[in-house]
Parts: C-alpha cells; structure tokens; sequence
C-alpha cells in the first residue's frame, strides 16, 4: 500500500506543478456553473437534478486529457522502463496513477457542492438524489478512468490517447441511449425483438447513472461499475506486466 501511495502522490505532485490539475479543476467547475444556474433561475425549483443530468457528459470531455499523459507520455519520455525496471508490481503502478486521477476527480465533485447548499435556501432539497447524484459521478469518473489508462498504456502519442478514449467512453455511453437504440431499431429490432434494448441498455453507462443518480443504491449497478473499472484495471496492470517480461 506504501508503493501505491507513493506513487499517487508522485503524479498529483506532477499534475498540480504543471498546472494540469488547476486547469481541469477550473474547467469543470465553471462548466459546471455555467449549465446549472441558468437552469436554476428560469425553474426557481429546489432540485440538483440539472447538475447531474450533464455530469457524465462533462466527465467523458474532461477525463481523456486527464489520462492521456499518464502513460503515453511515460512512454514517449522512455521513464516507463526506468519505472518498470524498480522492484514494484505493475498492479501498484497502475492503482497509483489511478488513486492519484480519481483523487483529482474526487475534489472537482466537491468543489460543486455549494451548488446544492445554495438550492436548499430556495426550498426542501431532497437529499437522496444530491448523494445519488454525486455517487453515480464518482463511479462514471472512475469507469472512465480506468478506460483512460488502459488506452494510454497502449499508446505513444497523447493525442492517440485522447481520442481512442473518448470513442471508447463515448459508446460506452451512448450504447444504452435512446437516440442509439432508435437507430439500432431498424437493424436488431426483427432479429432480436425488444430483448436486445434491455441488453443495450444494461451495457451503458448513462443508463446505470441515471439509476444511481435516482438515489436507488441497486446492487446490479454498483456491481456493473465496479466489474467495468477492475476489469479495464485488469487489462492495464496485464499490458504492463506484458512490457517488463518483454524488457
């Protein structure tokens, strides 16, 4: 555990000295802002519900900058067979760099929760949906994560990086969306009938948010996205492992 913090510590260390951290934090926070109180003052409701509607959305555009350094750039400076080369387990590594983002992500959800203290002065804010809201954002961010720094480990180029991961989070998404399945319609529908839709559905990611973001804790979907972040975990620690055997 000693190694995996270390190493967390050493990436936040070098994402807020290059700024890194700052301009995501800024970025979110501000997007954040901007989509929800103009919302806010046209209903005068007291509900958080229009924070978290285009929460999974922001993170699919702002976590693949995150990620697409944390190994590509490690390869393209040759520092990943030095990092390799140390007496540390690949799974160490990969969980560092992954606490160390999630961390990051983490405080960019609560640096939004003066959102729901300033709509409980306007009436009764419901607190299930707000802790829903924010656990179902914690878990889409690590889901993507996770994704991020597999692609990553696979890819010199940052850029590369960036957009295999933003196709993969992306149609993770919107595989479970009804505009997707609208259009499968035409293809799957006489094939397979509606059993196809509650396949699709299940294998999206905004389908599972949209239930926990409810405040219904459901097993299936924390058990889904937690199978979806060991497993792209999985595949990453296996890909280094695969690198140090070949070194």
């Amino acid at each position: 555990m000693k190694t995996i913090m270390a190493i967390a510590r050493r990436e936040l260390r070098s994402a807020f000295s290059s700024l890194l951290a700052y301009i995501f934090l800024l970025i979110f926070l501000l997007a954040v802002v901007w989509d929800f109180f103009p919302q806010l003052w046209q209903t005068r409701v007291a509900t958080c519900h229009a924070l978290f509607q285009s929460m999974p959305l922001l993170l699919l555009i702002l976590i693949p900058p995150l990620t697409m350094r944390l190994w590509a750039e490690e390869r393209r400076q040759k520092t990943l067979e030095l990092l390799l080369s140390y007496p540390i387990q690949p799974a160490h590594a990969v969980l560092g760099k992954f606490f160390a983002s999630f961390a990051l992500v983490l405080l960019a959800l609560l640096l939004t929760l003066g959102i729901p203290l300033t709509v409980a002065q306007f009436g009764d804010l419901d607190i299930g949906p707000v802790v829903g809201g924010y656990v179902a954002a914690a878990l889409v961010g690590a889901a993507y994560l996770s994704i991020g720094l597999f692609v990553s480990s696979l890819c010199n180029s940052q850029i590369l990086a960036f957009l295999l991961t933003l196709i993969v989070c992306g149609l993770l998404w919107f595989i479970g969306e009804d505009s997707f399945l609208n259009i499968a319609d035409d293809y799957l529908l006489r094939w397979f009938g509606e059993a196809y839709r509650e396949v699709f559905t299940g294998l999206g990611i905004g389908a599972r948010f949209r239930s926990v973001a409810r405040g219904v804790l459901d097993l299936r979907d924390m058990v889904y996205y937690l199978g979806l972040i060991c497993f792209f975990l999985f595949l990453n620690v296996r890909t280094l492992a695969l690198r140090k055997w070949l070194s």
